[in-house]
């Protein structure tokens, strides 16, 4: 056996203990890769570094719950192409229409099914032999706020504060080639960015709840925002998508076996895709399913719902 290769590695880790309102934790690696011999290896020596933060919070005698996480690194990133295989029917999630009737399954002329038992076929990545150098950032933040566990027993105008409670949730991981330091380090820059072209890959979403009632028995009623984007790079160019919705729910228990569900949401999803024009699209949507639900005893339930 001979040696291709050698690694060093140095890191540490801190934390922060003895708080239980606060935990934090931070872990810092360095790698320095060598290539002792190119025939066994192809790669390049590279130097790449792998932190992470992690921060919970919980304040208010738990009415403000956080968490935080951020985590930077740098090393290569694989271009993947896709191919899509044929299941059972009804086992995938695409359908095939042959759109030029040249008998060819292209890449273009899958779609998501919209019946069941037309999804025939599943899309597959694998890798293949090409690597870009890129600067990789993740940050996510949960934030839950529940004025119900100070002032659920109160009266007055804080019992009414005490019905209502918020949940967000941020999320980003993003790969770029871009040089500049500051950028690398700011997970917020180009987020949105999909045009930019030193973007290789993002994933973000951004979700927020507002609940009332969120646990009553009689009564409750919920309002989402939601926005999700993504950009993926492929060996025939970028494709990127988005999709911003917004929904408001509502639940009302007519009886204690008997009750009454009602959805509407709306919104607007995209796709763009460098090789695949025939695929880019904007399409504004909009979905209601009002439902009704029996449920005599625990193990047995009925519902009758319609969906638009």
């Amino acid at each position: 056996m001979t040696q291709s290769t050698a690694a060093q590695n140095i890191g540490f880790i801190a934390g922060l203990v003895g708080n239980p309102d606060h935990n934090l934790r931070l872990n810092v690696n360095y790698r320095k890769l060598e290539v002792l011999d190119i025939n066994l290896f192809q790669g390049q020596p590279e130097n790449t570094i792998l932190s992470r933060l992690e921060h919970v919070m919980r304040l208010w005698k738990g009415s403000v719950n956080a968490t935080s996480f951020y985590e930077l690194g740098s090393g290569l990133e694989l271009q993947r192409e896709f191919l899509f295989l044929e299941v059972n029917p009804g086992q995938g999630a695409y359908t095939w229409n042959d759109y030029n009737d040249n008998g060819i399954k292209e890449l273009d002329e899958f779609e998501i099914s919209i019946f069941q038992d037309q999804a025939a076929y599943i899309r597959v990545f694998f890798p293949t032999d090409d690597y870009v150098k890129t600067f990789s950032n993740q940050f996510s933040q949960n934030l839950f706020i529940n004025p119900a566990a100070v002032w659920g027993s109160k009266k007055g105008i804080k019992k009414f504060v005490s019905r209502f409670s918020n949940q967000m949730a941020f999320r980003t991981d993003r790969k770029t080639t871009d040089q500049d330091f500051a950028t690398q380090l700011n997970p917020f820059v180009q987020t949105y960015q999909i045009a930019d072209t030193n973007l290789l890959s993002t994933n973000n979403s951004l979700r927020n709840s507002t609940y009332f009632n969120r646990s009553a028995r009689v009564f409750g009623a919920e309002f989402t925002w939601q926005d999700v984007t993504g950009k993926t790079l492929l060996t025939n160019g970028f494709e990127s998508r988005t999709n911003e919705n917004y929904s408001a729910k509502a639940r009302l228990n007519l009886t204690n076996i008997l009750t009454l569900n009602g959805l509407y949401m709306w919104g607007q999803k995209t796709n763009l895709s460098d090789y695949f024009n025939r695929r880019d699209y904007t399409i504004n949507y909009l979905e209601t399913e009002p439902k009704i639900s029996l449920q005599p005893s625990s193990n047995f339930r009925v519902s009758l719902l319609f969906n638009y």
